[in-house]
């Protein structure tokens, strides 16, 4: 909470926070599941255990959901502690205040656990294609250029013009960490990798050369034409008469 404070303008009135590890201190029973040190942030920024635990107002205005902590931890006395709930998503829906009418939820963890429930609860609206007084329609939320898939988007409109978006920017996966590959492009590299390894079963007189699929171009044809149909071949492999077969 105190270093993402310090990117933004006004720290302590943009940001808040959701840590279920908020309410303990030192001299409170450790629960199993928390490590020391596990006292909430302290300063004046504002910290919840849960996300309805955060003033009316506050979450009225909540835009950005950004899941960092992890998912459900169990609580002493065998409960389960959830930090981002379904109902919070109806409450943006019903009383949210955002200045563009739309949520965001962005996973930082390796994996997605902060929004599994939420997850399943969108995925439900979508085939039934209604909730409450709204119509949801779903889209993937595609880069214009690259048609890579950045998650989805969520449009609830009702028939008064009430419009609110909800965005998931993460197409619910968890991450997959390859070098650094950035989970949008997980897709992208095991298109690339199962391309090259047909084409190598096609030309078993292939030269011994590795190809990175991320940038070696010759290694990415047959996935980039298939993408933006910038050629009608799939990967070329040389064959010279001069090399030994791979």
């Amino acid at each position: 909470m105190t270093a993402l404070s310090n990117r933004f303008d006004q720290g302590t009135t943009q940001l808040a926070g959701v840590d279920l590890k908020v309410g303990f201190n030192s001299s409170d029973p450790r629960p199993s599941w928390e490590p020391f040190p596990y006292d909430a942030a302290e300063d004046d920024l504002l910290e919840s255990r849960k996300f309805s635990d955060l003033p009316v107002e506050v979450r009225k205005k909540v835009d950005l959901i950004f899941g960092i902590t992890g998912g459900r931890q169990k609580n002493p006395d065998n409960r389960w502690d959830e930090t981002l709930v379904p109902k919070d998503i109806d409450f943006s829906l019903s009383e949210g205040e955002s200045k563009y009418n739309e949520l965001w939820l962005v996973s930082g963890s390796t994996k997605t656990k902060e929004f599994e429930l939420i997850k399943d609860f969108v995925e439900d609206i979508v085939k039934k294609g209604q909730y409450g007084e709204y119509n949801v329609v779903f889209e993937d939320l595609l880069d214009p250029l690259t048609q890579r898939d950045y998650g989805q988007t969520y449009t609830f409109s009702n028939n008064s013009g009430k419009v609110k978006m909800l965005i998931a920017v993460m197409d619910w996966k968890k991450s997959l960490t390859f070098y650094g590959a950035p989970i949008e492009d997980i897709d992208v590299i095991l298109a690339q990798l199962v391309d090259v390894s047909v084409a190598l079963l096609d030309n078993i007189d292939a030269p011994c050369e590795v190809n990175a699929v991320e940038y070696t171009s010759i290694a990415s044809h047959g996935v980039i034409g298939a993408k933006i149909d910038l050629m009608n071949k799939n990967i070329l492999v040389p064959n010279p008469s001069d090399t030994q077969a791979a």
